[in-house]
């Protein structure tokens, strides 16, 4: 960080603040400390407090990613056509924000300003229930017997790999993930018992209308995704 005039923090985010800590004493003054973390209170909570007077605290999130980790895993397509979230606090340079959003303009992405708390209610349906419900679901695969387990594996369909292939994500980020962001996860995991609830109800009296009016509703909503150029 000597010298620089841009920071940006890419670890899990339970490591920002021993990083804002160490970092800190290096910063010059009229620097950018920026991130990419996924729950962006804890950005705020956690790396802001160690933020010198006279440096610029922009706190980013680039969606996009696979379920690889690490420098290797990128690729020069990764953040084409995706959004990028800024969440800066209240009073921050306008210059240093228009800094950071040129910065992920030119890799491709397009921009949103948000709240932190805003982003992390509309991450946690996004992207960390998703997550959890896969790694869930290859949990109880693996709680199979021994014979059905081995079935499961070899005529897996491609809807069970397509849904799967995020729980080969990093244990450690997304550890912290769910752990700085219980609450609105909590919020909407509860929401998708009482989804699946309603479905198991009418699968269970062969309500074969609501099974079909259930399934439709869901079509729609994936049909907007892919028609604005996100799924």
């Amino acid at each position: 960080a000597d010298g620089a005039d841009l920071v940006v923090v890419c670890t899990p985010i339970g490591a920002y603040a021993a990083i804002g800590e160490a970092i800190a004493p290096r910063l010059r003054n009229g620097a950018i400390v920026s991130d990419v973390g996924s729950v962006k209170q804890t950005v705020v909570r956690d790396l802001g407090p160690h933020i010198p007077e006279g440096v610029h605290f922009v706190p980013a999130h680039p969606v996009a990613g696979t379920e690889h980790s690490g420098p290797e895993a990128g690729f020069a397509e990764l953040f084409q056509g995706r959004w990028c979230i800024l969440t800066p606090p209240p009073g921050t340079a306008p210059e240093a924000v228009e800094k950071v959003g040129e910065l992920w303009r030119q890799a491709g992405m397009m921009l949103e300003h948000m709240t932190p708390a805003h982003h992390d209610h509309v991450l946690a349906i996004t992207s960390h229930l998703p997550h959890l419900v896969a790694f869930s679901i290859v949990g109880t695969a693996a709680d199979l017997e021994q014979d059905l387990r081995q079935e499961v594996i070899k005529f897996a369909a491609s809807g069970f790999r397509d849904f799967t292939r995020i729980a080969a994500s990093d244990p450690t980020m997304w550890r912290d993930i769910f752990l700085n962001n219980r609450h609105a996860l909590l919020d909407v995991c509860g929401r998708l018992l009482e989804d699946i609830s309603r479905l198991q109800r009418a699968i269970r009296w062969g309500e074969g209308e609501e099974i079909e009016r259930l399934i439709e509703a869901s079509r729609e909503i994936r049909r907007s995704l892919i028609d604005a150029n996100q799924a």
